[in-house]
């Protein structure tokens, strides 16, 4: 297990695993398969930055929105991207 330590705690990456939607691949899949979960996982995170820009708007943080809508927009467009190998 990797751990950062600072003055004011330690972060091990185990900590940070059990607390992300997104999950570690088991390393067996096959290209479809990892295709496919890397699809999910883009649409997990795109739907997660939705939540934080209503946060941010709603607390009128217009820059911390901006850079979500950002990340947002170009992970939907990968993910367009993704899902056309399937078409």
């Amino acid at each position: 297990t990797r751990c950062l330590s600072d003055w004011s705690s330690d972060v091990c990456s185990s900590d940070l695993l059990a607390l992300a939607t997104v999950k570690e691949a088991g390393g067996a899949e096959s290209t479809e398969e990892m295709l496919k979960t890397v699809i999910g996982d883009f649409e997990t995170v795109i739907s997660e930055l939705a939540e934080g820009i209503k946060a941010a708007n709603e607390a009128g943080d217009d820059v911390t929105a901006d850079l979500f809508t950002g990340i947002s927009g170009e992970l939907q467009k990968h993910n367009w991207m993704l899902k056309t190998l399937f078409e």
